[in-house]
């Protein structure tokens, strides 16, 4: 079992910058391109935007952006400490998720809390302790630009080219 503490900020249509403490690990979305940067490996990965654009992503999921009504099959299970669960099943599965849980805010429609199912058994859960809506950005905070003496993966064209900023 692992916990995270971090921060996840998002912009739509689909802007994400999710930055946790231990591991430090910083993931920024962009409508290009997708940055993870893993500190303690000195390690940065670039994949295309396309692997993302999926609705049955979790990422979609937990910002808003995925089409639920098209791309799950659902069931409500009642409240639960003021939060409507709602039980989502990919009508396509894939490794990443095969089940999501959600408690759901049914006066605002933020999640509160997301538990994902992957296709071998890990369960992922995120819960948003506080909310902040409408809140402005500057374009840089969706922006990265990978720190000296750390290594780049670049997956973004099907070949994986390394290379070592200094």
């Amino acid at each position: 079992k692992e916990n995270r503490t971090g921060i996840l900020d998002f912009q739509k249509p689909l802007r994400v910058f999710w930055k946790t403490e231990k591991p430090a690990e910083t993931l920024i979305v962009t409508d290009k391109e997708i940055w993870q940067y893993i500190v303690d490996e000195e390690l940065v990965y670039k994949y295309s935007a396309d692997l993302i654009k999926d609705s049955r992503n979790i990422i979609q999921v937990i910002t808003g952006q995925a089409l639920l009504t098209k791309d799950f099959d659902y069931q409500l299970e009642g409240l639960d400490k003021n939060y409507q669960k709602l039980r989502l099943y990919p009508k396509e599965p894939n490794t990443q998720m095969v089940e999501v849980l959600l408690w759901v805010n049914p006066q605002t429609g933020h999640i509160n809390t997301a538990r994902v199912l992957d296709f071998y058994g890990n369960i992922n859960e995120i819960t948003f302790t506080s909310y902040t809506v409408n809140k402005k950005f500057d374009k840089s905070h969706f922006q990265f630009t990978v720190p000296k003496g750390v290594e780049l993966e670049d997956r973004t064209n099907g070949n994986i080219q390394r290379d070592l900023f200094k």
